[in-house]
């Protein structure tokens, strides 16, 4: 048995000495004010991936 569902993440930026570095977390909606971003970071986005999960290798 198979189950497909939409996950959303939110991507934080944090800079770096040569490219920008990340931190990537779960959240259950897209909704900035409940996002905690510490001081150091300097943006987030929001993203969703479709997952598939599988019981007994079916």
């Amino acid at each position: 048995m198979t189950k497909e569902y939409v996950q959303t993440y939110v991507e934080i930026l944090y800079p770096g000495i040569m490219f920008s570095e990340s931190e990537i977390r779960k959240v259950i909606s897209r909704d900035p004010s409940k996002v905690k971003v510490p001081k150091e970071a300097y943006g987030f986005r929001f993203y969703d991936r479709s997952e598939v999960t599988t019981a007994n290798g079916e």
